[in-house]
């Protein structure tokens, strides 16, 4: 479970992106990384929809998918998800937010992985101050469960995998996915 208490930090802290963010995104069609080795699954999108659909997670577009997605399982997920964290320093309120986050390990995730099981996810988290608020997190399909995980590096949780909470005064819950 995803510790929220000190999730907000005054600096950024980005040790836990464990890659070179200029090195790998900005060359991006020249930069070649070494890839770990990870098992990769194949199901259609309609049996994955449905399956997150009966979890309480509803699909958030209008119109088709892909036919096949391809997803890792969790421990895949764990090898690739160094390049799913992204620097602290990045963050903008509004203009790159927690969705912004969520969005680039989806893109990184099927870009450098081709794998499209890691899903941007909306939903609720508890704050510090015992309110509940709205956030975007990562959604990583590992064949018949979901688990979740936060992209940007200020979180405390920030490089880990852990499960969706059903009450979001105690973890992460997430109600829609893209």
């Amino acid at each position: 479970m995803c510790n929220f208490g000190s999730a907000w930090k005054t600096e950024a802290i980005n040790q836990k992106a464990k890659v070179d963010f200029n090195a790998q995104f900005l060359p991006f069609v020249q930069y070649e990384p070494v890839l770990p080795e990870i098992e990769i699954f194949r199901a259609p999108f309609s049996s994955v929809r449905a399956k997150l659909e009966e979890l309480g997670v509803r699909y958030m577009v209008d119109g088709p998918a892909d036919r096949i997605i391809s997803y890792t399982n969790e421990e895949g997920w764990g090898k690739i998800l160094p390049w799913l964290i992204y620097p602290a320093d990045l963050y903008v309120i509004d203009d790159c937010d927690c969705d912004n986050y969520a969005k680039m390990a989806s893109s990184i995730a099927s870009f450098l992985f081709k794998l499209e099981g890691c899903f941007q996810s909306w939903g609720k988290i508890p704050m510090p101050d015992g309110t509940v608020e709205e956030h975007a997190f990562s959604l990583l399909w590992c064949g018949s469960y979901l688990r979740l995980s936060e992209p940007n590096s200020a979180f405390e949780c920030a490089g880990e995998i852990f499960s969706a909470s059903l009450d979001p005064y105690k973890g992460y819950c997430p109600k829609g996915f893209k």
